[in-house]
């Protein structure tokens, strides 16, 4: 009995789970159609100019994909997809799946990611919350300061490459405008970029405006560039 109730719990969670994912898939499609995106919908492999530029969110898992977009706006090339990734609680993910022995809770972590591809390079840096989050950085990566920016360091934190680069791209108006747009991540590899929010898979009804919020993101990292 005890069994048997057991697996109709299971396959009405099954069910459950099955029918939000095609109605959020049937979202999408609605959203690919609306601005003239392609829709791959289901797991792919993460592409492999994604896969080798060496983005810190591609190491916590496996590198697998979901629901990817992909089309043009603004001139700019951008693949749209949801990136999912388990790892114990308190630490971060790798590209094995954590095993049966890790010690702690398992934590499923779904974020919807906004990619750039072939963009005019940008330095080498990781922009991220300033929480309590563990966050192993590139090994020719180094913290970058700012000490009369409170309000963005209340919210971010700063690593990259080539710190002098970066002072000079992170003026005193890109601080401000970051620190009114807090919580996402943005993750720059020379002419490729990621925008995300670490957990938050965005709802198709939603999609766009989280698109129009990177690509503000992303445009005014270069207007500050060229400066």
């Amino acid at each position: 009995m005890k069994l048997t109730l057991f697996l109709i719990i299971v396959a009405v969670i099954f069910i459950i789970a099955w029918y939000f994912e095609s109605q959020r898939r049937e979202g999408l499609g609605r959203v690919a159609q609306r601005i003239g995106f392609k829709l791959e919908t289901g797991q792919h492999r993460l592409p492999q100019t994604l896969d080798s530029a060496g983005f810190y969110l591609f190491t916590q898992g496996e590198p697998l994909i979901q629901n990817m977009m992909d089309g043009a706006r603004n001139s700019d090339r951008l693949l749209l997809f949801n990136y999912t990734y388990v790892a114990t609680e308190g630490f971060e993910g790798r590209r094995e799946i954590p095993s049966v022995t890790d010690e702690g809770t398992i934590l499923t972590h779904m974020q919807t990611v906004v990619a750039f591809i072939d963009i005019d390079p940008l330095p080498h840096f990781d922009l991220s919350p300033n929480d309590n989050s563990k966050r192993t950085l590139p090994g020719d990566f180094r913290p970058v300061g700012f000490d009369d920016a409170g309000e963005f360091t209340r919210h971010y934190r700063l690593a990259g490459r080539e710190e002098a680069k970066l002072r000079a791209l992170f003026n005193e108006q890109l601080l401000a405008q970051f620190a009114r747009n807090p919580g996402w991540v943005v993750e720059s590899r020379g002419d490729q970029v990621i925008l995300y929010r670490p957990d938050e898979r965005i709802k198709p009804e939603e999609m766009v405006v989280f698109i129009d919020q990177a690509h503000y993101l992303l445009d005014n990292l270069r207007l500050h560039l060229h400066r």
